[in-house]
Parts: C-alpha cells; structure tokens; sequence
C-alpha cells in the first residue's frame, strides 16, 4: 500500500476510534462534572501539573526517534525499552518523594497522596510505549484506535460510578489510572511484545541526538502550557483553577483531539517522504486547508454560544467560566496551524527548529499571562490570546521557510474558512441578542448551533468548495 492510502486508511481508523470513545467519555464527563465541585478539578489539574511534567523526561525523546529513523533493530528496540522501564521507576521514586513539598507550595496536603497514586501512570505506562511506537512506526492506528477506544469508555465509566459513590476527587484519580492500566494491558496482549530490555544505553547516541531536541521541546512546551494553571493555583485559588481548567479544555477540545489524532499520524507519515520538499509541501498545505475548513467554525461557533453551551452542558456553578471560553476559543484556530507546521518540521529531521518554536511560544505566552493576570481570571484569558497570536506569527514565519512557502500563501488557503466563520460568528452574535432573547437556553443554544451551520455551510459551499470535495474525497479513502 503506498504510503499515501496508508496515512488515509491510518486518519479513518485513527478519526473513528478516537471520535467515537470522545461522544461516550464527554457524554460521561459531563455528568461526571455536575456531580464534582470546580475545586476537585482544580486539585486533580493541580496533580497532573506534577506527573505530566516528570512524564517529559521518561525516555529522553529516544520513542520519537524509533518512530522517526529509517531503520531499527531488536537491539536498538530493547535498550530503548530498558531506558523507558529504568527512567520511569526512577522519576516515580522522585514524585513519591517530592509530593510534600509540592502539595506545601499550593498549601493543599490532599495533593501528596494525589500524586502519588497518580504518579503510577508512569511506570505502567512504560511497558506498553514500545509496542506502541511500533504500531504507530508501521501506521497500523487501527489497533491503536480500538485499545483507546476500549480503555477510554472504561476509565470513563469508572469515573461516573466512582463519582456517584461519593469519591470526589478521586473519582478523577482512579478514573485516570484504570484507563492507564487497562491500555496498558490490552496493548501487550494485542501485540504480544516479548522483548527482555536491554540497558546498553551507549549505543542509544544515535536515536538520543535527535530525541533530545524532541523531548526538549515537549519539556518547554509543557512548561509554557501549564504556566497558566501554575499561576492560577498560586494566585486565585482553587476554584478560579477549576473554572479556568474546564473552560479552557473545552475550548480546546477539537484542536486537541482531532491534532492528537492526527499528529501521530503526521510525524510517521512525513518521515517517511522526508526528501521530498515538494511533497511535503502540497501534504502540508492540504492540511492546513482543512484543518481550516474545521477549526474556525467549531471554534469561533463555540465562543458565540459560550454562555448558553456553559448553562445547558455544565450548569450553573460553572456559569463563572463562560469568560474563559468566550476568550479562549476565538484563538484555538491559530495555535492550530503551529499544530499542524510541528510535525512536518520534525518529520524532515529539523528538530531544532521545533524546539525554537516551542521555546517562542513559551516565553511570549508566559509574559502575556503574567501581565494579564494583575486583571483576573479574564486579564489572563486575554493576555495569553494576545501572546498566542503574536507568537503563532513568529513561528510560522521560521517554519514556513523551510518548506518554500509565503507566508502569505497560509493566508490565502486559509481564509475563505476564516471569512466563512467570522460572518457566522456575527450572525450568532446578532441572533442571539435579538430574536433569541429571552427564549430558555437549551431551545436558544439549539437555534444558534442550526443558524450558525446554516450559514458557514453556505458560504463554505459558495466560497471554498474545493476543500469540501477534497474532505469528501478523503473520507471515501480516496487518494
């Protein structure tokens, strides 16, 4: 199959598997949030700010590099297994010991057992990442997608049933680790991997010189991603974390999963034609079309009816996070083209210039929520909009040149979907403050969604047909 067909067959498995466990889990999640306080996903954002970080430094970017280097051997295999085993047995020692004194610097003692239960996703975790990589080195997402699937509406459902008894915030911790635990399970009992680790790191210099810039740059960018939740925490508290941390993630849903979904997919894919610019070219260009054609209006329609979505998905305690969303959303479409330019960078073995781009984005974002949050919870949201975009400017800039493409050219091919969104955007806005007004927001929030999808359709159909029939072609798996 050629490489082409394969990353098709690759996105429908990928897009189906991750779409479907996201209706089930989200459906649960959301009743799972009606039944915890804001300040519960507060402290669990809080936990997963310390595991998540250490979880950076497990291999040393030596797994991207398996997936990214033309050829690999049982030997290369196994002591690349034996790093992953050793590292994370040794950060979870570090976690269990440092656990007090992060839950000190919040003043929250309920985060030292936190994040020591939390903390064991780490080594589990690192028994199925090898048999992983491979599976995603070979672009078999079929199976990827079906162990996500399975262990996702598991752990989903734990976490209901644990949430209706009464758990609280543990019902977010186990829910996390059983997912964990049961991907783990499934994955080598599908791919029957029976390697014995290797611990030779010595001949791992040549996968390490390219995997630390990969890992360096997952490091500044966890960093820079969670800049905002630190300076929550410390600063406005639990609650305002909470609010915040929902919001924010609902906002960034699409991108996140649909970039997750497909990003995995790039990386191998643009490995794989890693000499041939053109081609790179023309695959990247396709998908900032569509990734256009996507974001905009599910983004932008998002923040038009933040207010009515908050009220009828969440309820009214988390009504405070309306603003969040509100701010939020309207930039998610343009972290989105970074998204999608970091794959191909990394793809053709540049991974330095990945690192660039994150460490940008890091430093200007963290300046613009530093200074925002003198205002509040809403001064961040709009300072780290600002920054977001200024440093999407940058990086794109750097990046683009590497692939021979204007700036200007992103522009292009990206705006009939921006111009698409914008006047549906309006009209949402007009609606909703007009004939909308004063209807109950269940019946407002279903009007708005059918007037907005009424309008993109048409001016989509009007201006940007093309990418219609090219999504249309992609799904029927043609290539």
């Amino acid at each position: 199959m050629a490489t082409g067909q394969q990353v098709i067959h690759a996105l429908k498995w990928n897009a189906i598997g991750r779409l479907s466990a996201q209706l089930v889990t989200w459906a649960i999640t959301l009743l799972v949030m009606r039944l915890l306080a804001p300040a519960d996903y507060g402290l669990m954002g809080l936990a997963i700010m310390m595991t998540g970080f250490f979880a950076l430094f497990n291999d040393l970017g030596a797994t991207s590099a398996l997936i990214q280097k033309r050829e690999i051997d049982n030997s290369l295999i196994r002591n690349v297994y034996g790093l992953l085993l050793l590292s994370n047995c040794i950060l979870y020692i570090i976690i269990f010991a440092g656990s007090p004194y992060f839950a000190a610097f919040f003043n929250q003692p309920q985060l030292i057992d936190m994040v020591r239960v939390c903390g064991i996703i780490l080594p589990l975790g690192a028994l199925a990442t090898i048999p992983s990589a491979l599976l995603q080195r070979e672009l078999r997402f079929k199976s990827i997608s079906l162990v996500d699937l399975a262990s996702a509406i598991t752990g989903s459902a734990s976490t209901l049933l644990l949430a209706y008894s009464g758990f609280g915030v543990w019902s977010l911790v186990f829910g996390i680790c059983i997912t964990r635990v049961l991907a783990t399970i499934i994955l080598l009992t599908l791919t029957r991997f029976r390697l014995l680790p290797g611990f030779d790191f010595i001949g791992l210099r040549s996968v390490l010189s390219f995997g630390m810039k990969m890992s360096a740059a997952q490091i500044v960018g966890y960093i820079g991603a969670n800049i905002d939740g630190f300076l929550i925490g410390r600063i406005l508290g639990n609650d305002a974390l909470g609010l915040y941390s929902v919001a924010y993630n609902l906002a960034m849903l699409p991108a996140n999963k649909i970039m997750s979904l497909s990003n995995q997919i790039a990386f191998a894919a643009y490995s794989r034609v890693q000499d041939e610019r053109a081609r790179t070219s023309k695959y990247f260009q396709e998908s900032v079309v569509l990734a256009s054609l996507a974001f905009f209006p599910v983004c932008w329609g998002m923040s038009a009816v933040a207010d009515d979505l908050i009220a009828v998905a969440l309820g009214p305690k988390w009504q405070p996070a309306t603003i969040v969303l509100q701010i939020v959303a309207l930039g998610v479409p343009y972290r989105v083209f970074v998204n999608v330019v970091n794959p191909v960078i990394s793809g053709i073995g540049k991974p330095g210039v990945t690192l660039r781009n994150t460490l940008t984005t890091s430093f200007i974002v963290s300046c613009g929520l530093v200074a925002g949050i003198y205002w509040g919870l809403t001064g961040l949201c709009i300072g780290g909009l600002i920054a977001a975009m200024v440093s999407v400017t940058v990086n794109l800039h750097r990046s683009l040149s590497l692939l021979n493409i204007r700036y200007v050219r992103l522009f292009e091919i990206s705006f009939p979907s921006m111009f698409a969104a914008a006047v549906m955007y309006a009209t949402v806005m007009i609606a909703q403050n007009g004939v909308l007004e004063g209807l109950p927001a269940a019946t407002r929030l279903t009007l708005e969604i059918g007037l907005g999808i009424a309008v993109y359709g048409a001016l989509t159909l009007a201006l940007n047909r093309s990418a219609i029939i090219r999504l249309l072609e992609l799904i029927r798996g043609s290539y």
